[in-house]
């Protein structure tokens, strides 16, 4: 999602892009009207790379507190994404000849692709972030191997470009270097609901995404965020196999919605409470609203509410806290009625709006390209 606006720019200058990626990400590229290839089919059957033994050490104390992933637990994810998927990038790459690459930050199939083909990579991250950059080392460690056997005779390359749509006050100060652009909301297709009720007050949005209620530890933290906003005037996004089960449980004061565009109504909220995902919190601080992050315990996830609250643009409930609604509540009030959050995240806001639009940014992907 973060990088369709950018996709569009580059569509817009009358380049030729094509998304490839495994269904889910196809999906979501059609839904944006975007040309698309589906990989990863493979034949099933794992290579299982051997794991570099040295690497299983949990640095979590290192880096001022910062989160650090045993590197061994992300080496096995890393090497069955790249046994999946790569053989498909490189036949598609073959045929389908690009000029550049576009790509997430830990899809590293990327930058072997780039290798191979000689072409330049530009990885695009998805926001506040020091995971990508504390992995980098361990990464050219763990795949140097697959990268060699698949044709890059230095082992795994690095990009060309970071492109990064996080406004620069909001990103991790330990992150690496990164060409700045601003981020856009696009969250997908849909339609205003009818059935929001014309405001009449402060309004709290809770968008703690699509599957939390579909995932272990996660439905009762739906469930507390609801309770949590008892007598304030709030509403729920909820996909509508669970409507019936939140209904029965909301406060009077809730009204539950199907899912919807978010910068469709962000607008209209004075808080929103999110489960810490870069799109959902990035479109909140383009229309200056701060937010209550209940992340789940991923580092990426986990670093966006700290860098959040280190703006004073909301605040982030431990993991610990979340199941009790009062926690929540005493964090919701504060945002609400502590002027200095709204002012946080209207500084995001304006500096977000100050950052060069993603079609700024074509000219330099195309000089990369030449």
């Amino acid at each position: 999602m973060p990088m369709v606006p950018l996709i569009w720019a580059l569509r817009s200058a009358g380049h030729d892009v094509l998304v490839a990626g495994t269904e889910d990400v196809v999906r979501a590229a059609e839904t944006a009207g975007l040309p698309a290839a589906s990989l990863g089919a493979g034949d099933g059957v794992p290579r299982k790379r051997s794991v570099p033994g040295h690497l299983g050490v949990d640095r979590a104390g290192e880096h001022g507190g910062v989160w650090e992933a045993g590197w061994d637990r992300l080496a096995r994810r890393w090497l069955g994404r790249i046994d999946t998927v790569l053989d498909d990038y490189l036949a598609l790459a073959a045929r389908w000849r690009p000029d550049l690459v576009l790509c997430e930050p830990l899809e590293f199939s990327g930058l072997i692709v780039g290798g191979v083909h000689d072409v330049p990579v530009v990885q695009h991250r998805w926001g506040p972030d020091v995971l990508t950059t504390q992995a980098w080392g361990p990464a050219r460690e763990i795949l140097h191997t697959a990268a060699v056997e698949a044709g890059c005779d230095s082992g795994l390359p690095a990009p060309s470009l970071i492109v990064d749509p996080c406004p620069p006050s909001l990103q991790h100060p330990e992150a690496a270097a990164a060409r700045t652009v601003r981020y856009l909301p696009y969250n997908g297709p849909g339609r205003l609901p009818a059935e929001v009720p014309a405001r009449s007050g402060r309004r709290v949005l809770v968008c703690l995404g699509t599957r939390s209620l579909a995932l272990d530890g996660r439905r009762e933290l739906t469930i507390a965020a609801l309770e949590a906003c008892a007598g304030l005037e709030a509403v729920v996004t909820c996909v509508p196999e669970h409507q019936e089960e939140l209904r029965a449980r909301a406060p009077e004061s809730v009204t539950i919605v199907d899912p919807v565009p978010l910068n469709l109504v962000m607008d209209g909220f004075d808080c929103a409470v999110v489960y810490g995902g870069a799109g959902t919190t990035h479109t909140a601080l383009h229309f200056g609203v701060p937010q209550v992050v209940l992340a789940p315990g991923h580092p990426v996830l986990q670093v966006l509410g700290e860098r959040l609250e280190a703006c004073e643009a909301g605040r982030l409930v431990p993991e610990a806290e979340q199941g009790d609604p009062e926690r929540i509540r005493a964090a919701l009030l504060d945002v609400l009625d502590d002027p200095r959050h709204r002012e946080g995240a209207e500084r995001l806001r304006d500096e977000m709006a100050a950052q060069p639009a993603p079609s700024e940014l074509v000219g330099a992907l195309e000089a990369l390209a030449r």
